[in-house]
């Protein structure tokens, strides 16, 4: 039997790993009984649940500890206890992310290993991969206006670099195959943390076969034999006293969300945005239409949709679920049509509502991916990179589109939510004149500026 990746495969052309299984679709959100905290102070006329859901997709997933002093067993998914080891077998199209931070005052590396518990050789489809640490990839503070990044220049952060370059089909991982023979663990990729740096990673696959995967930390550049060795010995890395234990979902007093460390369901979410089931219709009346992206418990908006992949193995101390979907990719189809006599412009916002936190310098630093598709079924794709704190609306578009009267166009937002940001956010899509002072003000400005 063989994985067929992408659904086909040109003669001399690079195989990819299959796209996540259609998503199912999203349970109705639940009626909040109470404002949540940032319902009132979105700056919005009202935040729509997104459409679509998670696909069903297995995410291997370690940010627990998120800070490492020394070696040690991060996650591990190998048959064992379930102490340890949480006896989880991948078959088909699985995923893995994994961030932590390098506190030592030595080099520390990261393997990402995986394991083949049969009897016979297991084939292993490499996809899309990407990692890198803050040395490479230095914070920097973009301002507030999305601008255009066509060859992916203005990452800002180890979370931030890896999710633009999972989304434009990286290769960290050279190979488009590994064969593990039977009982083989092997380190399939290893990232080298200096002393005070983050390191992300993203990492898509498809197995003929079971495979399990472990995240395992290093004093030296990891070999199969040491990180066998290690995982043998089950010794899992301590908790930091920055991770504090997750509260049980539903319990009274402070909600703790907790770190990841398990396997997720869900590495993707899909879903059209439509004002009558069939596409986003466009009129002769201005209109503003939004939808929370990345909802959590708590932190929804206003529409009760907790968007958060659910966990199908954690850790006692760990979170209950992917609050944060970090390296959750959302896939969001905009099909438009303008029923106005006129034509009418459709501009497309990423915003940030909600409180201030003066905590936090920005609450997203990310690249959006906005495919055009225009009337003649051709696809233009342009890269576009946000960086906003909480409570900034987008003062300028992602993109703007001119529909002629009766025309339909397609269009594909993607993007791979990245470390580091804080949701909730929203996507907004406007018609008609730009509604406020400010959003005239950042149009022009982008002008002016040839952005």
């Amino acid at each position: 039997m063989s994985i067929r990746m992408n659904g086909s495969s040109k003669p001399g052309g690079t195989p990819s790993v299959p796209p996540p299984a259609p998503a199912a679709p999203a349970p109705a959100p639940a009626a909040p009984t109470a404002p949540d905290a940032l319902q009132l102070t979105t700056g919005l006329n009202g935040v729509q649940p997104l459409p679509g859901g998670l696909d069903e997709v297995p995410v291997l997933n370690s940010n627990h500890p998120e800070i490492v002093y020394g070696p040690g067993v991060i996650v591990s998914t190998l048959p064992g206890d379930g102490q340890s080891h949480l006896d989880y077998a991948f078959r088909g199209p699985f995923e893995v992310f994994t961030h932590h931070q390098n506190r030592a005052d030595r080099d520390l590396y990261q393997a990402l290993v995986l394991h083949n518990p049969g009897t016979a050789p297991v084939r292993v489809k490499v996809g899309p991969s990407a990692a890198t640490i803050t040395n490479r990839a230095p914070y920097r503070d973009h301002g507030p206006i999305p601008a255009p990044d066509p060859w992916g220049m203005r990452a800002s952060g180890p979370g931030d670099k890896t999710a633009m370059d999972f989304l434009r089909g990286g290769r960290a991982i050279k190979a488009e195959e590994l064969v593990l023979a039977p009982g083989e663990t092997r380190v399939v990729h290893a990232l080298r943390l200096p002393p005070g740096n983050e390191g992300t990673g993203a990492f898509r696959f498809a197995s003929e076969g079971p495979v399990h995967g472990a995240v395992v930390i290093e004093d030296a550049p990891p070999t199969a034999a040491g990180v066998k060795r290690r995982l043998d010995a089950g010794t899992l890395m301590p908790r930091s006293s920055h991770d504090p234990i997750a509260t049980v979902p539903g319990a009274p007093g402070q909600l703790i969300f907790g770190r990841v460390a398990g396997v997720q369901t869900g590495a993707a979410w899909r879903g059209r945005l439509t004002t009558d089931g069939q596409a986003f219709r466009v009129t002769d009346q201005a209109d503003s239409q939004s939808w929370v992206l990345v909802g959590k418990r708590s932190n929804t908006l206003g529409t009760g949709q907790d968007q958060a992949a659910p966990l199908a193995r954690r850790y006692g101390d760990t979170a209950y679920a992917a609050h944060g979907n970090y390296g959750v990719t959302y896939e969001l189809e905009l099909p438009l049509r303008n029923d106005s006599a006129q034509a009418r412009e459709v501009r497309l916002y990423f915003d940030s509502p909600g409180k201030p936190l003066p905590h936090l310098s920005r609450v997203f630093r990310g690249a959006i991916a906005i495919d055009v598709v225009d009337a003649a079924g051709r696809v233009k794709t342009e890269y576009v990179h946000v960086s906003q704190k909480a409570g900034e609306l987008g003062t300028a578009p992602l993109t703007t589109l001119k529909l002629p009267p009766g025309a339909q166009r397609a269009v594909r937002v993607r993007l791979v939510y990245p470390a580091n940001s804080t949701p909730p956010h929203a996507l907004r899509v406007e018609t008609g004149e730009p509604l406020n002072v400010m959003q005239r003000l950042g149009d022009k400005l982008r002008g002016w500026l040839g952005l």
